[in-house]
């Protein structure tokens, strides 16, 4: 079963920036505009969406990373 997320971001380093949008582009979310991506992930994905970012970007504030779940 498919989730539909809104993904919105502000990360000020430009090579994890470009690292981390890579990964929701191999995920299968589009890019709305440079920071807003939309798709639908599973569980597993979402999972290891989770798991990536975290490795990535440490502890992120969620002012600047946002994941909506989207009902549709």
């Amino acid at each position: 079963m498919y989730t539909h997320f809104l993904i919105c971001y502000d990360i000020p380093n430009t090579p994890k920036r470009t690292k981390f949008a890579e990964m929701l582009k191999d995920l299968g979310l589009v890019a709305l505009q440079k920071s807003v991506f939309y798709g639908a992930l599973t569980a597993t994905e979402r999972h290891a969406l989770d798991f990536s970012s975290r490795k990535l970007l440490g502890p992120v504030s969620y002012t600047h990373l946002r994941a909506h779940e989207t009902r549709g």
